[in-house]
């Protein structure tokens, strides 16, 4: 093993980079046991990590939700915290001297984005002989990788076009046995509007008693 911090800490933090697809290789196993059972941790970690990112993100949500505000505020609640806690992240690691080689302020926002995005190109990594420095990398990258997941989510479902994300738009003609495409017009309980299309005839309306 290279980079030989393998006692708690140093281990701690080689499982949560397996865990969460950082995987900066500064902590390589050298031997076929090593190897296998760095591929089984990661896998079992993989499918706790994930969903346990996912929770928080939807607690983060449920709290948004409580708040009297619009799905456009809620989306600029969201980029501005995360940018809080990128910046801000960035700013902790440097001004306690949390990275190996103790890099300078930009050098450190650098490592955020790489270790956020998980690229986790592995040039510049936490202290992991100092406790501080393990423990805080543990709660930035789970804030940040709920965060960053929870603002890709809205992206997905609010900003980004529906052609792109795959959604289907409520407005758009469906396709049914013989040639007609639907357009519901009304969803009303009493009376419901339908314009049909047939394949050999022009539109027309279709009143449909909802009771």
């Amino acid at each position: 093993m290279r980079h030989c911090n393998w006692r708690l800490l140093g281990s701690t933090f080689f499982t949560l980079t397996c865990y969460t697809t950082i995987g900066y290789g500064s902590f390589t196993p050298q031997t076929g046991g090593g190897r296998g059972w760095t591929v089984f941790i990661t896998l079992v970690g993989m499918i706790a990590a994930f969903p346990f990112f996912a929770a928080i993100g939807a607690i983060l949500l449920i709290l948004l939700n409580k708040l009297p505000i619009t799905h456009t505020q809620m989306g600029v609640i969201l980029v501005l915290a995360l940018a809080v806690w990128f910046f801000l992240g960035a700013l902790y690691f440097w001004q306690l001297d949390l990275i190996v080689d103790s890099p300078e302020y930009w050098t450190v926002l650098y490592w955020c984005f790489v270790t956020l995005s998980t690229l986790g190109l592995g040039d510049y990594t936490p202290k992991t002989s100092r406790a501080l420095s393990v423990v805080s990398f543990y709660v930035y990258v789970v804030g940040g990788i709920s965060l960053l997941s929870l603002v890709v989510q809205y992206l997905q479902e609010r900003a980004l076009p529906r052609s792109v994300t795959g959604a289907k738009d409520p407005t758009a003609p469906t396709q049914s046995e013989g040639g007609i495409d639907r357009f519901q017009l009304s969803n009303a309980p009493e009376v419901a509007v339908t314009l049909e299309r047939h394949s050999l005839s022009p539109y027309r309306l279709t009143l449909t008693d909802g009771l």
